[in-house]
C-alpha cells in the first residue's frame, strides 16, 4: 500500500475537477487529483452548450479556439402550441463546444501546471484523521491511500466526497438524454442559433432542444425532463414533434435522423445551503451547481472553481477560514442566482401548457422582447426575469397563482 500525501485532494477529473486543480497549482499548491475513469472526456454527460465567458477565464483562455463548434446567435422558443419567441442578439450568446476535447484540454491545463493525476482509481473510502482528510483507491496501481488537508469533491451526481463531508444531497435529480448525429432531408438547418421546445408531452418541467454542431448536418438533440419513463422513447416521440420537422427543414413527416453518440445522464438541481464541511468543499455537479432553469452546470462550477481560489489568493491558503469566506461569498454572488433559480423551477414545475403559451406571446411584445435580445444571458435566467417585472410588472397579473413566487424573483 502506498501513501501520497498532498495539500489538497481533488476528487474527479471532469472539467470542473480539471479547472480547480489547475487553480490549486496555480497557487502553489501541492495537489493530487483522482477519477475512476481510465479516459477523460468520456462518457460525456452534457449537450456542449456553454457561456461565452468561459473562454475569458483564467487558463481556459489558452487552451484554443478550437474547441467551439459553433457561435450561437440566438434562439427559436416553440410554445406547446407552436408560436415561435424569436430571440437575438449581436454578440454571440453561447458557444456550442467540442465537450470530450475540452475536457482533455483542461485535464493537460491541470498537468501542465504540476498536478498529479492518478485516473482509473476509484475511491472506496474517505474518512476524517488527525493529519487531514484520508481517501483510499484501489485502481490501476493497486490500492493507495491519499493524505490531504483540504478535500475537493467533483466527483458528479453520486459524489462519494459528498457522503463523507455529510453535506445533504442535492433538491431533486433530472432525466436528461443527448444525442449527436446526422440529419438528411432537411432544406437547411439553422447553423447559429438553437431549438428550445417546450410542452408536457415533449419534456415536461424543462424542454427538448436542437444544436448545430460546426456542420451543415451535424446536430445535437435531446431534452431533459422532470418526469420518469422511458427517455428513448420521450426522444423517439421528440423526432416526430411537427414543431422540430419545421425549424429544420424537413421534407418528411419525421426527421431522418441518424445517431453517431447517445447520452443519458442524471441532472442534480438544487444547490445545498453549505457546500463546505470541515475542510472540504464540493464543486459542480457533486454541489448541484446545474440551473434549475436548464440543467446546464459548466459555466456556474468553472466560476466557483474561481470564487473558490480567489479567496485564497487573497488568504494565501486554503485553511478553514478561508473554505468559510468563500462559502459566505459565494452565497451572495455567483451562488445567488442558482439559489434563486430554485424559486423559478417551483413555477416551472406547476405551469402548465396553456399557461406557458399565454406568457410566450406575452413575451414576443416588441419592448420586452428587445430586452431579453439587450440583456439575455443562458447562465443568468433569474436575473433576466427579474429584470423584466421590473419594467412590465403587468406581467406579475399574467398568471395570479404565481404572483407571490414571482414578487420574491424581484426583491
Amino acid at each position: 500500500m502506498v501513501s501520497v500525501i498532498r495539500d489538497v485532494i481533488i476528487v474527479g477529473a471532469g472539467p470542473i475537477g480539471s479547472y480547480a486543480s489547475y487553480l490549486a497549482a496555480s497557487q502553489d499548491l501541492n495537489a493530487v487529483m483522482i477519477d475512476s475513469r481510465s479516459i477523460v472526456g468520456f462518457p460525456l454527460k452534457c449537450a456542449g452548450l456553454v457561456n461565452p465567458g468561459v473562454f475569458k477565464l483564467e487558463g481556459i483562455d489558452k487552451i484554443g479556439q478550437d474547441i467551439i463548434l459553433n457561435e450561437i446567435k440566438g434562439a427559436d422558443v416553440f410554445s406547446p402550441s407552436g408560436s415561435i419567441l424569436e430571440l437575438r442578439g449581436k454578440k454571440p450568446k453561447a458557444f456550442s463546444i467540442d465537450r470530450a476535447l475540452f475536457d482533455r484540454r483542461l485535464f493537460f491545463l491541470a498537468l501542465e501546471k504540476g498536478v498529479e493525476p492518478f485516473l482509473g482509481h476509484k475511491v472506496v473510502e474517505i474518512v476524517r484523521s488527525p493529519e487531514g482528510w484520508k481517501v483510499r483507491t484501489i485502481g490501476l496501481s493497486g490500492e493507495r491511500i491519499f493524505t490531504g488537508k483540504t478535500i475537493i469533491g467533483c466527483d458528479g451526481t453520486g459524489s462519494v466526497t459528498r457522503r463523507a463531508l455529510g453535506i445533504q444531497k442535492p433538491g431533486s435529480i433530472l432525466n436528461g438524454i443527448s444525442v449527436e448525429g446526422i440529419i438528411k432531408g432537411a432544406r437547411d438547418p439553422p447553423r447559429d442559433i438553437v431549438g428550445v421546445f417546450v410542452g408536457e408531452k415533449t419534456a415536461k418541467g424543462l424542454f427538448a432542444w436542437y444544436i448545430p454542431n460546426g456542420n451543415k448536418n451535424r446536430i445535437k438533440l435531446g431534452l431533459s425532463t422532470t418526469t420518469g419513463g422511458d427517455i428513448r422513447e420521450k426522444f423517439d416521440n421528440f423526432l416526430n414533434d411537427p414543431r422540430l420537422i419545421t425549424f429544420i427543414g424537413s421534407k418528411e413527416d419525421r426527421i431522418a435522423f441518424k445517431p453517431i453518440s447517445m447520452t443519458i445522464s442524471p441532472i442534480p438541481i438544487g444547490v445545498p445551503n453549505r457546500i463546505c464541511a470541515e475542510n472540504g468543499v464540493l464543486l459542480g455537479d457533486s454541489a448541484a451547481m446545474a440551473k434549475a432553469t436548464s440543467g446546464g452546470g459548466i459555466y456556474p462550477g468553472l466560476l466557483a472553481c474561481k470564487d473558490l481560489f480567489d479567496e485564497v489568493s487573497g488568504s494565501g491558503d486554503l485553511s478553514y477560514n478561508t473554505i468559510e469566506r468563500f462559502q459566505a461569498n459565494w452565497t451572495k454572488g455567483n451562488g445567488r442566482e442558482l439559489m434563486r433559480s430554485n424559486l423559478i423551477r417551483s413555477i416551472i414545475d406547476d405551469i402548465s401548457d396553456r399557461e406557458i403559451d399565454m406568457l410566450i406571446d406575452r413575451l414576443r411584445k416588441k419592448r420586452i422582447l428587445s430586452l431579453i435580445n439587450e440583456k439575455g444571458d443562458i447562465d443568468r435566467p433569474v436575473e433576466l426575469g427579474a429584470a423584466i417585472l421590473r419594467e412590465n410588472p403587468s406581467l406579475l397579473m399574467l398568471i395570479p397563482r404565481f404572483m407571490p413566487r414571482l414578487i420574491k424573483l424581484i426583491k
